[in-house]
């Protein structure tokens, strides 16, 4: 991310709304680290989600796939998908599966 506002400050590539909300969302998550870990991880899976789904940006050059399926004529597509955000997201599942699983099991009032 630090890569991609280096270039887009001299305007060698122009920022886009999701490279805003990506920008404003990882500051306000380095912020949530401070007061509560448990919901900063939560947050950062979420902002993995958004990245994933085309809503916001890490990258100058963002490729978005979707995906289409034909039943009976009718076509049907999927949402657009970033692949580097999709896996990096898998990766954060993967190595933060046992903690997600322990935070969201319990309860906001303990």
């Amino acid at each position: 991310m630090t890569v991609t506002w280096i270039e887009i400050f001299p305007v060698a590539q122009y920022a886009t709304i999701r490279h805003f909300i990506a920008l404003a969302l990882v500051i306000l998550n380095l912020g949530l680290y401070f007061f509560s870990f448990r919901y900063a991880v939560l947050m950062t899976g979420v902002i993995l989600l958004l990245a994933t789904f085309d809503l916001a940006a890490f990258t100058n050059q963002v490729k978005s796939d979707a995906f289409y399926i034909t039943i009976a004529g009718l076509e049907i597509s999927t949402p657009f998908i970033q692949g580097w955000s999709l896996l990096i997201l898998i990766i954060f599942l993967i190595l933060n599966f046992k903690f997600l699983k322990n935070s969201l099991a319990k309860s906001p009032g303990k």
